[in-house]
């Protein structure tokens, strides 16, 4: 009969040792799926800003389109009498993307350099 003599390395791995293994793993898997979770939010978050963006531009350069093309007699002298100073009269509507809606009662308010606090007229 043979007889075999075990080795201590020869025994394979304990269950401690394999456990610390799978923690290992796991961490690094949660890490890896932590840092794809970031970055896709990251980009969603880049994309809804540059649509904005785009919007926002577009509706500016509509409206700047649309008040370069009024007549002359759409135009008026400012309040404060300086010949190069002039002040848009018309009351027609500029037309917004679809989907898109201004907020109203739009309310201008003006900075008052004397009492250092912005006033509506």
């Amino acid at each position: 009969m043979r007889t075999t003599v075990e080795h201590p390395r020869d025994r394979g791995d304990t269950l401690l040792e394999v456990l610390l293994a799978l923690l290992v793993i796991g961490i690094g898997a949660v890490a890896i799926l932590l840092a794809f979770t970031t970055t896709i939010i990251g980009s969603s978050e880049y994309r809804t800003l540059a649509t904005v963006d785009t919007v926002l531009r577009s509706a500016a350069e509509s409206a700047t389109s649309q008040i370069q093309q009024q007549p002359a007699s759409a135009w008026a002298n400012c309040s404060d009498t300086s010949p190069t100073a002039v002040v848009f009269t018309a009351s027609t509507g500029y037309a917004l993307p679809t989907g898109y809606t201004v907020q109203t009662p739009l309310v201008v308010k003006y900075w008052n350099p004397t009492t250092s606090a912005f006033t509506s007229s």
